[in-house]
This record gives C-alpha cells, structure tokens and sequence, in this order.
C-alpha cells in the first residue's frame, strides 16, 4: 500500500474519526460507552492505541494494554470494512507487539473474529461467558517479528 503509516493515537483517541472505526469491534455501542472506554485508554498508563493510515486516512485501530512486563492484552481491533482482509489487522497487531516489547499477546473474541486470530498466529479456545456465549480466548507467543 502507497503511503501507509502506523502511530500512536492515544492522545486523540476520544474522537469521533476514531470512533467510526473502533465502534466496529464494540458490542452495541454508542458515542457514550465508546467515550467512557477512550477516557478510561487514555487515562491508563500501561495502555497504547495505535492507528494505521493509507494516504493521510485513518484505516484501521488497534487498544492494547499491557498486563505484564511479558505480556499485553488486545483491547480492541478495526479495520475499515471496505479495507478488510489487506492485512491492515495483522500489521496493527504486529507493530503493537513489537511497540510493547512482550513475549505474548492475548485477546478475548467471538465466533465473527476468530478466524482474523488464527490466521495471525493465535492459538484459540472456545469457552463460555456468563454460562450463555461462546467467546475465544486468544494467545499469540512472540517471535520477535518473525510472523
């Protein structure tokens, strides 16, 4: 992709060309829940948000947070729908384990994003959340970049 760019947004994550592409991986949200979880971002020091633009265009959004010097967890990840399957989530998902340093990445998803994991190199296992949805735990060992 021409003119394509990965950086931090966390400073200006609580607007709303963020929010068009984060709202994709919320359940039901709105501009109120997507601004209480960005304050909450923003406000944590162990979390980073981190933006992919084509051509000066936002594209796709990755919150990640860390839980251990070894370890972060994916908070959330979106790519523009028109944008899917160019590998934009895979290079989000890359460049924030490289950014943060950790031996591995984890993320929690469901039946919709599971194959987006397995096909960046998450080990997947399906388990049930309040005994009524099936959800997936996600765990991705680094290979420092090697994907």
């Amino acid at each position: 992709m021409i003119g394509e760019q990965i950086r931090s947004v966390k400073s200006s994550f609580n607007t709303h060309e963020v929010y068009e592409i984060y709202a994709l991986c919320m359940y039901q949200p709105t501009w109120e829940r997507f601004s209480a979880k960005a304050a909450a971002c923003m406000e944590d020091e162990g979390a980073e948000v981190f933006a992919f633009f084509q051509d000066d265009r936002m594209a796709g959004v990755i919150a990640v947070r860390r839980q251990s010097e070894e370890t972060a967890e994916i908070l959330g990840i979106a790519v523009t729908p028109g944008l899917r399957g160019c590998g934009i989530g895979a290079k989000l998902i890359d460049f924030a384990e490289h950014k943060l340093a950790c031996g591995e990445l984890l993320a929690e998803t469901d039946d919709d994003a599971v194959v987006f994991y397995r096909k960046c190199g998450f080990e997947t296992s399906a388990f049930l959340k309040n005994n009524a949805y099936r959800r997936y735990r996600c765990t991705r060992k680094s290979t420092n970049g090697e994907r």
